[in-house]
């Protein structure tokens, strides 16, 4: 088995965890990178850095009753934080690139608005999941520095978006090519986010024999469950790190071949819905242990948990997408094809 090691050393120090330093240089270093990959962009990402630790430790400062200092950083908001102002900033740039049909305001608030949207969706689905928890505790709802972002509402919530500034707010642009942007943009922030929940400890698997278990410290914060203590779980962080990893490679090879619009975007939630079904086998499910109807569904004798029926949802619906645009790139082929073929007999 592979103990945590690092997790048991750097958690002696009192006032603040060890792993909570790494996550500070990796924003100091996440903010120097962006700015000399894109200098032009150095004043948005010192004000999103700036605007979301003063509503963070704002929140803190009033939902925090046990709060012994005013700065207060904790591992999991910090790569949280990192991983949307890395993803608004390559959103953003590509946005600009690829996207002529808005003007340079239109794009900074398209992607605002889409970050908006991903983190009430990702909030939105997590309450959903613990509803039961949440009516006992209403007031934890917003307390986002105890975790609780799930990513398949966040992508929920930035499809929406879209959609609602598209058909309600008529901005036009195409809407396939913003949602194979919003995909590109996705993966290393997905590698980040979860690199964060590895340090704090939640998103934790099943016990396992298997010699990659990884072994989480006594006093970490989610592990409260006492059959859990001290057992040997599947890295489900890790293996959505590789997912991660995995849907980086594969759209950046696709994207070289310069795919239809909407290509990308199916080829993205067909490849991480179909990961991340299998790898909820593998997870704990928590929530389980708030409401009686977390897992919805038994399928040949597999019981599906919720992520699970949106993962297959999600890669529904990127067959269903692929099909089409195939279907349209045939139909055009023919037509053409057919029009060739008439002016020369019209010639003949």
């Amino acid at each position: 088995m592979l103990p945590f090691f690092n997790l048991r050393i750097i958690n002696t120090f009192s006032w603040m965890h060890g792993h909570d330093y790494v996550a500070l240089c990796f924003t100091i270093i996440t903010s120097a990178f962006l700015i000399i990959i894109k200098p032009k962009i150095k004043k948005i990402v010192m004000i999103c850095f700036l605007l979301l630790w003063i509503i963070r430790i704002m929140m803190v400062e009033i939902f925090n009753k046990n709060a012994t200092s005013f700065i207060f950083i904790n591992t999991y908001d910090v790569l949280t934080i990192c991983a949307y102002v890395i993803f608004a900033a390559t959103f953003y740039s590509i946005l600009i690139s690829k996207n002529s049909q808005l003007n340079k305001t239109r794009n900074l608030l398209l992607t605002f608005y889409i970050i908006s949207g991903s983190i009430i969706g990702a909030r939105m689905y997590l309450i959903f999941l613990y509803a039961e928890y949440f009516k006992k505790y209403p007031y934890e709802i917003l307390q986002f520095w105890k975790g609780g972002l799930v990513f398949t509402g966040a992508l929920l919530g930035a499809f929406m978006v879209i959609m609602i500034i598209k058909k309600i707010l008529r901005w036009e642009f195409n809407t396939l090519r913003v949602l194979d942007i919003l995909v590109l943009s996705v993966p290393i922030p997905i590698i980040i986010g979860r690199i964060g929940c590895l340090l704090t400890g939640c998103c934790f698997g099943k016990p396992t024999n298997m010699p990659w278990g990884i072994i989480f410290p006594l006093n970490n914060r989610i592990m409260k469950l006492e059959h859990l203590t001290g057992a040997s779980l599947h890295p489900t962080q890790i293996y959505e790190i590789i997912n991660g990893i995995f849907c980086l490679i594969i759209l950046l090879l696709v994207k070289n071949k310069k795919p239809k619009d909407g290509v990308l975007f199916a080829i993205f939630i067909i490849t991480y819905g179909s990961i991340r079904f299998v790898n909820e086998f593998f997870r704990y499910n928590t929530s389980s242990q708030f409401t009686s109807d977390f897992s919805i569904l038994t399928l040949w004798n597999l019981t599906l948990s919720h992520n699970q029926i949106i993962c297959f949802l999600f890669v529904l619906c990127g067959i269903v997408l692929i099909s089409i645009l195939f279907l349209r790139e045939l139909a055009g082929s023919i037509a053409l094809m057919t029009n060739k073929n008439i002016a020369n007999i019209d010639r003949k």
